[in-house]
């Protein structure tokens, strides 16, 4: 489509609907965020904790599908007694590690559910991107316009949300803890299918 231009400038070229490269590129990257939830994620995570404070007090966890609470041991220590050192132990997850295998794993219990919502709603929220960018790259190939404007916004927020869900989502493999996450840094580091939703 051409756009006429006043004064002798030269007219300006741009594209709408499906012959616009930025909407294929949304619809690409949606692409991927998909298929890299069903790439490996998370594939070890912390099944124990034990917790030394200065007096001998000690604090041992065991932990079923994730870490929880390891952080608040860790930051509340005894009465009179400091916090010495933390010792864990970690295997591979039981379950399909990739982002989808979390979800259907967390989703299949309400127990589960209950006590790690907010993994779920950091793992949901790229989904949720990708899905948004779809519509609104599908919507704008219909428009005369072009554009699905309205979508716009969403899909811009939403984008940049997921790049922090997905930080946060893997900062709950280790309850937030630095230190956890410094003892295992090869076991817990994030896998492929992290990686390419990232991106």
């Amino acid at each position: 489509m051409m756009a006429e231009a006043p004064n002798g400038y030269e007219p300006e070229r741009f594209t709408i609907g499906s012959r616009d490269w930025r909407l294929t590129l949304i619809l690409v990257g949606a692409g991927l965020v998909l298929i890299s939830y069903a790439l490996p994620m998370f594939t070890q995570r912390i099944t124990s904790a034990s917790t030394l404070f200065s007096e001998g007090s000690t604090h041992t966890a065991f932990y079923d599908t994730l870490i929880r609470g390891q952080n608040y041991v860790i930051g509340n220590r005894p009465a009179r007694e400091q916090f010495v050192s933390v010792a864990t132990t970690v295997a591979p997850v039981a379950h399909w590690a990739s982002g989808y295998g979390w979800m259907a794993t967390l989703l299949s219990r309400n127990a589960l559910l209950a006590r790690h919502l907010s993994l779920v709603l950091c793992l949901s929220l790229p989904l949720l991107a990708a899905g948004v960018g779809i519509a609104m790259a599908l919507r704008s190939r219909a428009l005369p316009s072009g554009l699905a404007v309205k979508l716009v916004p969403a899909s811009i927020n939403l984008s940049w949300a997921s790049l922090l869900a997905l930080y946060f989502a893997w900062c709950h493999q280790f309850d937030f803890s630095f230190l956890l996450q410094q003892q295992n840094a090869a076991a817990l580091a994030p896998r492929l299918g992290f990686w390419g939703a990232e991106s």
